[in-house]
Protein backbone atom coordinates (compact mmCIF):
# COMPACT_ATOMS: atom_id res chain seq x y z
CA UNK A 1 0.00 0.00 0.00
CA UNK A 2 3.00 2.09 0.45
CA UNK A 3 4.00 1.64 -2.56
CA UNK A 4 0.82 2.64 -4.44
CA UNK A 5 0.63 5.85 -2.35
CA UNK A 6 3.93 6.58 -3.37
CA UNK A 7 3.20 6.28 -6.91
CA UNK A 8 0.09 8.22 -6.27
CA UNK A 9 2.31 10.94 -5.29
CA UNK A 10 4.45 11.05 -7.90
CA UNK A 11 1.57 11.17 -10.58
CA UNK A 12 -0.04 13.85 -8.99
CA UNK A 13 2.82 16.26 -8.72
CA UNK A 14 3.88 15.65 -12.32
CA UNK A 15 0.21 16.62 -13.29
CA UNK A 16 0.79 19.70 -11.31
CA UNK A 17 3.98 20.59 -13.00
CA UNK A 18 2.18 19.80 -16.59
CA UNK A 19 -0.59 22.15 -15.72
CA UNK A 20 1.90 24.84 -14.13
CA UNK A 21 4.00 24.57 -17.82
CA UNK A 22 0.51 25.21 -19.53
CA UNK A 23 -0.01 28.46 -17.79
CA UNK A 24 3.58 29.44 -17.56
CA UNK A 25 4.08 33.27 -19.09
CA UNK A 26 6.08 32.71 -21.71
CA UNK A 27 3.29 30.66 -23.47
CA UNK A 28 1.27 32.43 -25.98
CA UNK A 29 -1.00 31.05 -28.53
CA UNK A 30 -2.34 31.87 -31.94
CA UNK A 31 -5.46 30.12 -33.71
CA UNK A 32 -3.44 30.39 -36.85
CA UNK A 33 0.07 30.80 -38.57
CA UNK A 34 0.91 33.96 -40.73
CA UNK A 35 4.05 35.28 -42.39
CA UNK A 36 4.90 39.12 -42.58
CA UNK A 37 7.50 40.69 -43.58
CA UNK A 38 10.59 42.66 -41.73
CA UNK A 39 10.35 46.43 -42.36
CA UNK A 40 13.54 47.74 -41.25
CA UNK A 41 17.17 47.12 -41.78
CA UNK A 42 17.73 45.14 -38.37
CA UNK A 43 16.13 43.44 -36.58
CA UNK A 44 16.93 41.64 -33.45
CA UNK A 45 14.99 38.58 -32.25
CA UNK A 46 14.79 37.99 -28.58
CA UNK A 47 14.38 35.04 -26.39
CA UNK A 48 10.69 35.86 -24.92
CA UNK A 49 8.38 39.23 -25.60
CA UNK A 50 10.57 41.57 -24.33
CA UNK A 51 13.56 44.01 -24.53
CA UNK A 52 14.91 42.79 -21.32
CA UNK A 53 15.28 39.19 -22.61
CA UNK A 54 18.24 37.99 -24.60
CA UNK A 55 18.91 38.59 -28.31
CA UNK A 56 19.78 34.79 -29.65
CA UNK A 57 19.54 36.35 -33.22
CA UNK A 58 19.39 39.33 -35.75
CA UNK A 59 17.14 39.46 -39.22
CA UNK A 60 17.33 41.87 -42.46
CA UNK A 61 14.84 44.11 -44.50
CA UNK A 62 12.71 41.96 -46.16
CA UNK A 63 12.99 38.78 -44.42
CA UNK A 64 9.46 36.63 -44.49
CA UNK A 65 8.85 34.98 -41.03
CA UNK A 66 5.91 33.14 -40.00
CA UNK A 67 4.22 34.41 -36.99
CA UNK A 68 2.62 31.96 -34.20
CA UNK A 69 1.31 34.34 -31.53
CA UNK A 70 0.97 37.24 -30.34
CA UNK A 71 1.51 39.32 -27.09
CA UNK A 72 1.40 42.51 -25.82
CA UNK A 73 3.16 44.03 -28.43
CA UNK A 74 5.47 41.38 -29.52
CA UNK A 75 5.34 38.43 -32.32
CA UNK A 76 6.23 35.09 -31.61
CA UNK A 77 8.16 33.56 -34.83
CA UNK A 78 9.81 30.23 -36.41
CA UNK A 79 13.39 31.04 -35.65
CA UNK A 80 16.17 28.58 -36.34
CA UNK A 81 15.60 24.99 -34.89
CA UNK A 82 12.81 26.56 -32.16
CA UNK A 83 11.16 30.15 -32.08
CA UNK A 84 12.02 33.94 -31.01
CA UNK A 85 10.25 37.58 -30.41
CA UNK A 86 10.14 40.48 -32.08
CA UNK A 87 8.56 43.84 -31.87
CA UNK A 88 5.44 43.54 -33.83
CA UNK A 89 5.95 47.30 -34.91
CA UNK A 90 8.53 46.48 -37.13
CA UNK A 91 6.82 43.74 -39.15
CA UNK A 92 4.39 44.01 -42.22
CA UNK A 93 1.59 41.70 -43.22
CA UNK A 94 2.28 39.50 -46.28
CA UNK A 95 -0.73 38.29 -48.20
CA UNK A 96 -1.66 36.21 -51.84
CA UNK A 97 -4.42 36.15 -53.62
CA UNK A 98 -5.97 32.72 -54.45
CA UNK A 99 -8.75 31.60 -56.52
CA UNK A 100 -11.46 28.97 -55.24
CA UNK A 101 -11.27 25.80 -58.02
CA UNK A 102 -14.24 24.24 -56.26
CA UNK A 103 -17.78 24.84 -58.26
CA UNK A 104 -19.08 25.31 -54.74
CA UNK A 105 -16.67 26.44 -51.37
CA UNK A 106 -17.79 26.48 -48.21
CA UNK A 107 -15.99 29.42 -45.85
CA UNK A 108 -16.27 28.59 -42.33
CA UNK A 109 -16.04 30.59 -38.97
CA UNK A 110 -13.25 28.11 -37.91
CA UNK A 111 -10.98 25.47 -39.54
CA UNK A 112 -12.87 22.47 -39.44
CA UNK A 113 -15.52 21.19 -41.65
CA UNK A 114 -17.79 21.05 -38.26
CA UNK A 115 -17.80 25.16 -37.92
CA UNK A 116 -19.93 27.47 -39.01
CA UNK A 117 -20.55 27.76 -42.98
CA UNK A 118 -20.13 31.69 -43.27
CA UNK A 119 -21.39 31.67 -46.73
CA UNK A 120 -20.34 30.46 -49.85
CA UNK A 121 -17.98 31.49 -52.70
CA UNK A 122 -17.92 29.59 -56.56
CA UNK A 123 -15.64 28.81 -58.94
CA UNK A 124 -12.55 31.59 -59.62
CA UNK A 125 -13.62 33.58 -56.42
CA UNK A 126 -10.44 35.78 -55.71
CA UNK A 127 -9.56 35.52 -51.85
CA UNK A 128 -6.54 37.41 -50.19
CA UNK A 129 -5.09 34.38 -48.41
CA UNK A 130 -4.08 36.18 -44.53
CA UNK A 131 -2.32 32.61 -42.84
CA UNK A 132 -2.62 29.09 -42.13
CA UNK A 133 -3.43 26.16 -39.65
CA UNK A 134 -2.32 22.63 -41.15
CA UNK A 135 -4.02 22.33 -44.26
CA UNK A 136 -6.59 25.25 -43.69
CA UNK A 137 -6.49 29.16 -44.99
CA UNK A 138 -7.87 31.93 -43.33
CA UNK A 139 -9.35 34.21 -46.33
CA UNK A 140 -10.67 37.44 -46.99
CA UNK A 141 -13.42 37.64 -49.65
CA UNK A 142 -13.52 41.38 -51.22
CA UNK A 143 -16.49 40.57 -53.28
CA UNK A 144 -18.27 39.78 -49.84
CA UNK A 145 -16.61 41.42 -47.29
CA UNK A 146 -16.39 38.37 -45.11
CA UNK A 147 -13.22 36.36 -43.22
CA UNK A 148 -13.50 33.01 -43.28
CA UNK A 149 -11.53 29.62 -43.29
CA UNK A 150 -11.22 27.18 -46.39
CA UNK A 151 -9.56 24.32 -47.13
CA UNK A 152 -6.53 24.81 -49.02
CA UNK A 153 -6.44 22.14 -51.57
CA UNK A 154 -9.58 24.34 -53.11
CA UNK A 155 -7.44 27.64 -53.39
CA UNK A 156 -5.10 27.92 -56.64
CA UNK A 157 -2.34 30.66 -57.04
CA UNK A 158 -3.63 31.29 -60.95
CA UNK A 159 -6.94 32.14 -61.49
CA UNK A 160 -8.61 29.77 -64.05
CA UNK A 161 -8.05 30.26 -67.83
CA UNK A 162 -11.63 29.94 -68.51
CA UNK A 163 -14.77 31.30 -66.84
CA UNK A 164 -16.97 29.18 -69.35
CA UNK A 165 -18.32 27.10 -66.38
CA UNK A 166 -18.92 30.36 -64.00
CA UNK A 167 -22.58 31.41 -64.00
CA UNK A 168 -23.43 34.79 -65.11
CA UNK A 169 -24.96 36.84 -62.18
CA UNK A 170 -27.64 39.77 -62.68
CA UNK A 171 -29.77 42.18 -60.47
CA UNK A 172 -33.55 41.35 -60.10
CA UNK A 173 -35.76 42.97 -57.94
CA UNK A 174 -38.66 41.52 -56.22
CA UNK A 175 -42.28 42.56 -57.11
CA UNK A 176 -44.49 40.90 -54.65
CA UNK A 177 -45.05 42.35 -51.30
CA UNK A 178 -43.78 39.59 -49.21
CA UNK A 179 -41.71 37.28 -50.28
CA UNK A 180 -40.07 33.93 -48.72
CA UNK A 181 -36.03 33.25 -49.63
CA UNK A 182 -36.16 29.20 -49.01
CA UNK A 183 -33.26 27.22 -48.25
CA UNK A 184 -33.82 24.80 -51.33
CA UNK A 185 -36.18 25.22 -55.01
CA UNK A 186 -38.79 23.92 -52.99
CA UNK A 187 -41.95 25.18 -51.74
CA UNK A 188 -41.37 22.87 -48.57
CA UNK A 189 -38.39 24.14 -47.95
CA UNK A 190 -37.24 25.69 -44.94
CA UNK A 191 -37.79 29.80 -44.76
CA UNK A 192 -34.94 31.34 -43.99
CA UNK A 193 -36.16 35.31 -44.18
CA UNK A 194 -38.61 37.52 -46.03
CA UNK A 195 -38.11 40.53 -48.48
CA UNK A 196 -40.49 42.86 -49.48
CA UNK A 197 -41.52 44.73 -52.73
CA UNK A 198 -38.71 46.49 -54.47
CA UNK A 199 -35.58 44.70 -52.72
CA UNK A 200 -32.75 44.41 -54.60
CA UNK A 201 -31.48 40.89 -55.23
CA UNK A 202 -27.86 39.34 -56.70
CA UNK A 203 -29.36 36.47 -59.23
CA UNK A 204 -26.71 33.66 -58.85
CA UNK A 205 -28.10 30.51 -60.80
CA UNK A 206 -31.51 29.06 -61.51
CA UNK A 207 -33.41 25.40 -60.76
CA UNK A 208 -36.35 25.05 -62.68
CA UNK A 209 -38.83 27.97 -62.00
CA UNK A 210 -36.77 28.92 -59.33
CA UNK A 211 -33.65 31.73 -58.82
CA UNK A 212 -30.60 31.45 -56.38
CA UNK A 213 -30.21 35.03 -54.81
CA UNK A 214 -28.20 36.70 -52.54
CA UNK A 215 -30.04 39.43 -51.02
CA UNK A 216 -27.57 41.82 -49.70
CA UNK A 217 -29.38 43.86 -47.72
CA UNK A 218 -29.81 41.10 -45.37
CA UNK A 219 -26.62 38.97 -46.06
CA UNK A 220 -28.27 35.59 -46.78
CA UNK A 221 -28.65 33.13 -49.73
CA UNK A 222 -31.52 31.37 -50.99
CA UNK A 223 -33.93 30.60 -53.20
CA UNK A 224 -37.39 32.38 -54.71
CA UNK A 225 -39.69 31.57 -57.01
CA UNK A 226 -38.31 33.45 -60.52
CA UNK A 227 -42.78 34.72 -60.79
CA UNK A 228 -41.58 37.49 -58.90
CA UNK A 229 -38.41 39.11 -59.51
CA UNK A 230 -38.04 41.72 -62.39
CA UNK A 231 -34.91 42.74 -63.92
CA UNK A 232 -36.06 46.01 -63.69
CA UNK A 233 -36.37 48.38 -60.73
CA UNK A 234 -39.83 49.56 -59.57
CA UNK A 235 -40.22 53.37 -60.10
CA UNK A 236 -40.68 54.00 -56.66
CA UNK A 237 -38.44 56.62 -55.34
CA UNK A 238 -36.21 55.79 -52.14
CA UNK A 239 -35.95 58.55 -48.96
CA UNK A 240 -34.01 58.38 -46.48
CA UNK A 241 -35.01 59.67 -42.88
CA UNK A 242 -32.59 62.54 -41.92
CA UNK A 243 -33.32 62.43 -38.18
CA UNK A 244 -35.41 59.46 -35.68
CA UNK A 245 -38.66 59.40 -37.07
CA UNK A 246 -42.29 58.19 -36.34
CA UNK A 247 -43.63 55.95 -38.53
CA UNK A 248 -47.09 56.15 -37.97
CA UNK A 249 -50.16 54.56 -39.29
CA UNK A 250 -51.91 57.70 -41.08
CA UNK A 251 -50.31 61.20 -42.52
CA UNK A 252 -50.49 63.30 -39.16
CA UNK A 253 -49.34 63.21 -35.68
CA UNK A 254 -52.99 62.18 -34.71
CA UNK A 255 -52.49 58.63 -35.74
CA UNK A 256 -51.14 56.03 -34.20
CA UNK A 257 -46.95 55.43 -34.17
CA UNK A 258 -46.09 51.70 -35.56
CA UNK A 259 -42.28 52.02 -34.78
CA UNK A 260 -39.40 54.66 -34.20
CA UNK A 261 -37.16 54.60 -37.43
CA UNK A 262 -33.22 55.60 -36.74
CA UNK A 263 -31.94 58.52 -38.81
CA UNK A 264 -30.14 57.02 -42.28
CA UNK A 265 -32.61 54.49 -42.72
CA UNK A 266 -34.26 54.12 -46.17
CA UNK A 267 -37.24 53.66 -47.18
CA UNK A 268 -39.14 52.95 -50.44
CA UNK A 269 -42.28 56.33 -51.08
CA UNK A 270 -45.24 54.37 -52.28
CA UNK A 271 -47.62 57.73 -51.97
CA UNK A 272 -47.81 61.14 -50.51
CA UNK A 273 -50.75 63.43 -48.21
CA UNK A 274 -49.59 67.38 -48.36
CA UNK A 275 -46.57 67.08 -46.02
CA UNK A 276 -46.51 63.53 -45.44
CA UNK A 277 -45.03 60.31 -46.87
CA UNK A 278 -46.58 57.07 -47.45
CA UNK A 279 -43.36 54.31 -47.49
CA UNK A 280 -42.73 51.39 -47.01
CA UNK A 281 -40.09 49.18 -44.80
CA UNK A 282 -37.51 46.65 -46.20
CA UNK A 283 -39.71 43.80 -43.87
CA UNK A 284 -42.89 45.01 -46.07
CA UNK A 285 -44.61 47.21 -43.21
CA UNK A 286 -45.60 50.62 -44.77
CA UNK A 287 -46.70 53.89 -42.35
CA UNK A 288 -46.33 57.49 -42.85
CA UNK A 289 -43.69 59.54 -42.43
CA UNK A 290 -43.19 63.32 -41.82
CA UNK A 291 -42.09 64.70 -45.21
CA UNK A 292 -39.96 67.40 -43.51
CA UNK A 293 -38.06 65.14 -42.05
CA UNK A 294 -36.92 63.05 -45.13
CA UNK A 295 -34.47 63.68 -47.82
CA UNK A 296 -34.17 62.08 -51.37
CA UNK A 297 -31.24 58.72 -51.62
CA UNK A 298 -29.42 60.20 -53.77
CA UNK A 299 -28.86 63.05 -52.29
CA UNK A 300 -27.36 61.54 -48.50
CA UNK A 301 -23.74 62.51 -47.75
CA UNK A 302 -23.26 58.76 -47.22
CA UNK A 303 -24.50 57.82 -50.90
CA UNK A 304 -21.52 55.82 -52.20
CA UNK A 305 -18.71 56.50 -49.61
CA UNK A 306 -16.62 53.62 -48.37
CA UNK A 307 -16.42 53.35 -44.44
CA UNK A 308 -14.33 50.93 -43.11
CA UNK A 309 -14.97 50.08 -39.50
CA UNK A 310 -12.53 48.65 -37.15
CA UNK A 311 -13.70 47.17 -34.06
CA UNK A 312 -10.80 46.89 -31.86
CA UNK A 313 -8.61 44.03 -30.66
CA UNK A 314 -10.78 40.28 -30.98
CA UNK A 315 -9.26 36.50 -30.88
CA UNK A 316 -6.62 36.19 -28.33
CA UNK A 317 -6.55 40.00 -28.02
CA UNK A 318 -9.55 40.64 -25.32
CA UNK A 319 -8.08 44.64 -24.84
CA UNK A 320 -9.73 46.23 -21.29
CA UNK A 321 -11.66 44.21 -18.61
CA UNK A 322 -14.50 45.05 -16.79
CA UNK A 323 -16.39 42.96 -14.15
CA UNK A 324 -19.03 42.02 -16.32
CA UNK A 325 -17.67 42.66 -20.16
CA UNK A 326 -14.61 42.04 -22.25
CA UNK A 327 -13.99 45.21 -24.44
CA UNK A 328 -13.41 43.06 -27.38
CA UNK A 329 -16.84 42.10 -28.11
CA UNK A 330 -18.49 45.32 -27.14
CA UNK A 331 -16.11 47.08 -29.61
CA UNK A 332 -17.79 43.92 -32.64
CA UNK A 333 -21.27 44.98 -31.18
CA UNK A 334 -21.48 48.75 -31.83
CA UNK A 335 -19.10 48.11 -35.15
CA UNK A 336 -21.73 46.21 -36.25
CA UNK A 337 -24.92 48.38 -35.56
CA UNK A 338 -23.40 50.99 -36.78
CA UNK A 339 -22.26 49.49 -39.88
CA UNK A 340 -26.25 48.86 -40.50
CA UNK A 341 -26.88 52.26 -40.02
CA UNK A 342 -24.16 53.10 -42.69
CA UNK A 343 -25.18 50.48 -45.28
CA UNK A 344 -28.92 51.59 -44.88
CA UNK A 345 -27.73 55.21 -46.03
CA UNK A 346 -26.26 53.79 -49.13
CA UNK A 347 -22.68 53.81 -47.61
CA UNK A 348 -19.81 51.05 -48.61
CA UNK A 349 -19.28 49.16 -45.25
CA UNK A 350 -16.08 47.59 -44.94
CA UNK A 351 -14.92 45.48 -41.69
CA UNK A 352 -11.59 44.70 -40.84
CA UNK A 353 -13.26 42.23 -38.53
CA UNK A 354 -16.82 41.00 -38.06
CA UNK A 355 -16.39 37.93 -35.88
CA UNK A 356 -14.34 37.37 -32.48
CA UNK A 357 -10.87 36.42 -34.61
CA UNK A 358 -7.28 38.25 -33.90
CA UNK A 359 -6.40 40.83 -37.27
CA UNK A 360 -3.23 42.73 -36.67
CA UNK A 361 -2.66 46.64 -36.19
CA UNK A 362 -1.11 46.31 -39.86
CA UNK A 363 -3.53 44.41 -41.55
CA UNK A 364 -6.31 47.00 -40.53
CA UNK A 365 -4.21 49.67 -41.51
CA UNK A 366 -3.75 48.03 -45.03
CA UNK A 367 -7.36 47.33 -45.11
CA UNK A 368 -8.25 51.13 -44.66
CA UNK A 369 -5.48 52.04 -47.36
CA UNK A 370 -5.84 49.46 -50.15
CA UNK A 371 -9.69 50.45 -49.61
CA UNK A 372 -9.16 54.16 -50.59
CA UNK A 373 -11.88 54.88 -47.61
CA UNK A 374 -13.70 58.05 -47.25
CA UNK A 375 -13.00 57.41 -42.86
CA UNK A 376 -11.26 54.89 -40.76
CA UNK A 377 -13.08 54.23 -37.63
CA UNK A 378 -11.87 52.43 -34.35
CA UNK A 379 -13.71 51.67 -32.01
CA UNK A 380 -13.07 51.04 -28.48
CA UNK A 381 -13.91 50.54 -24.98
CA UNK A 382 -12.02 52.69 -22.34
CA UNK A 383 -9.40 51.46 -18.79
CA UNK A 384 -7.54 53.34 -16.17
CA UNK A 385 -6.31 52.88 -12.96
CA UNK A 386 -8.44 55.40 -11.00
CA UNK A 387 -11.92 56.29 -11.41
CA UNK A 388 -12.78 57.42 -14.94
CA UNK A 389 -15.62 58.39 -16.95
CA UNK A 390 -16.91 60.20 -20.83
CA UNK A 391 -16.15 59.78 -23.81
CA UNK A 392 -12.86 60.14 -25.95
CA UNK A 393 -11.98 60.58 -29.78
CA UNK A 394 -8.21 60.34 -30.67
CA UNK A 395 -6.64 61.70 -33.88
CA UNK A 396 -2.75 61.20 -35.73
CA UNK A 397 -2.74 64.13 -38.21
CA UNK A 398 -4.20 67.83 -37.72
CA UNK A 399 -4.69 68.38 -41.52
CA UNK A 400 -6.58 64.82 -41.98
CA UNK A 401 -8.01 63.93 -39.14
CA UNK A 402 -9.22 66.27 -36.76
CA UNK A 403 -12.25 67.84 -38.22
CA UNK A 404 -13.19 64.07 -38.23
CA UNK A 405 -12.49 63.42 -34.64
CA UNK A 406 -14.45 66.32 -33.39
CA UNK A 407 -17.29 65.87 -35.77
CA UNK A 408 -17.84 62.20 -34.36
CA UNK A 409 -17.06 63.60 -30.44
CA UNK A 410 -19.91 66.05 -30.66
CA UNK A 411 -22.33 63.83 -32.32
CA UNK A 412 -21.29 61.16 -29.67
CA UNK A 413 -21.94 63.94 -26.77
CA UNK A 414 -24.83 64.60 -28.15
CA UNK A 415 -26.64 61.34 -28.64
CA UNK A 416 -25.41 59.63 -25.35
CA UNK A 417 -25.40 62.38 -22.86
CA UNK A 418 -21.44 60.87 -21.23
CA UNK A 419 -19.20 63.22 -19.72
CA UNK A 420 -17.31 65.10 -23.09
CA UNK A 421 -13.01 64.10 -22.87
CA UNK A 422 -12.29 66.14 -25.95
CA UNK A 423 -10.90 65.36 -29.04
CA UNK A 424 -7.33 64.41 -28.86
CA UNK A 425 -3.70 64.19 -30.32
CA UNK A 426 -2.95 60.05 -30.23
CA UNK A 427 0.20 58.41 -31.74
CA UNK A 428 -1.61 54.98 -32.28
CA UNK A 429 -0.41 52.89 -34.61
CA UNK A 430 -4.21 52.26 -36.44
CA UNK A 431 -4.30 56.20 -37.02
CA UNK A 432 -0.57 57.46 -37.53
CA UNK A 433 0.36 54.83 -40.54
CA UNK A 434 -3.81 55.43 -41.51
CA UNK A 435 -3.54 57.11 -45.37
CA UNK A 436 -7.27 57.61 -45.25
CA UNK A 437 -8.86 60.28 -42.88
CA UNK A 438 -9.00 58.10 -39.21
CA UNK A 439 -10.40 58.66 -35.78
CA UNK A 440 -9.98 56.10 -33.00
CA UNK A 441 -13.32 56.31 -30.55
CA UNK A 442 -13.53 55.68 -26.54
CA UNK A 443 -16.94 55.04 -25.74
CA UNK A 444 -16.99 54.91 -21.94
CA UNK A 445 -14.36 53.28 -19.30
CA UNK A 446 -15.30 49.03 -18.20
CA UNK A 447 -12.89 50.15 -15.25
CA UNK A 448 -15.45 52.44 -13.73
CA UNK A 449 -18.63 50.03 -12.24
CA UNK A 450 -21.49 52.79 -12.43
CA UNK A 451 -19.85 53.44 -16.27
CA UNK A 452 -19.71 49.89 -17.39
CA UNK A 453 -23.31 49.01 -16.49
CA UNK A 454 -24.46 51.54 -18.71
CA UNK A 455 -22.30 51.27 -21.70
CA UNK A 456 -22.16 47.11 -21.82
CA UNK A 457 -26.20 48.04 -22.53
CA UNK A 458 -27.35 47.54 -26.09
CA UNK A 459 -29.54 50.84 -25.53
CA UNK A 460 -25.69 52.70 -25.55
CA UNK A 461 -24.60 51.07 -28.06
CA UNK A 462 -27.31 52.02 -30.44
CA UNK A 463 -26.53 55.69 -28.92
CA UNK A 464 -22.96 55.31 -30.01
CA UNK A 465 -23.65 54.00 -33.40
CA UNK A 466 -25.91 56.79 -33.95
CA UNK A 467 -23.62 58.99 -32.71
CA UNK A 468 -21.01 58.37 -34.64
CA UNK A 469 -23.70 57.65 -37.72
CA UNK A 470 -24.64 61.15 -37.52
CA UNK A 471 -20.61 62.86 -36.53
CA UNK A 472 -20.36 61.12 -40.05
CA UNK A 473 -22.68 63.12 -42.12
CA UNK A 474 -21.75 65.95 -40.71
CA UNK A 475 -18.67 65.40 -41.74
CA UNK A 476 -19.04 63.70 -45.33
CA UNK A 477 -21.52 66.85 -46.13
Amino acid sequence: MKTVSFVSRVICILVIFTLFVSIDGNRAEAAYTYQEKVNVDILNVRANAGTGYAIIGKLKKDQVVTVHANRQGWSKIAFGQGYGWVSSQYLTNVTRTGYVNATTLNVRSAPSTTARILTQVGTGTAVTVQGKDGSWMRVYIPSKRITGWVHGDYISNKAATSTASQPSTWTGYVTATTLNVRSAPSTTARILTQIGSGTAVTVQGKDGSWMKVYIPSKKVTGWVHSDYISDKSSASAQVVLLHNTNLRRGPGTSYGIISVEPAGTSLTKIGQSNDWIQVRRKDGVTGWVAGWLVGSAQSSPLKGKTVVLDPGHGGIDGGASGRLYVEKRLNLSTALKLGSLLQQAGAKVIYTRSSDIYVSLNQRVAISNQSNADAFISIHYNSCTGVCSGIETFYYSMSKDSVLARSIQNNLIKSTQLRDRGTKYGAYRIIRNNQRPAALVELGFLTNPTEERLIGSISHQKKAAQGIYNGLVEYLK
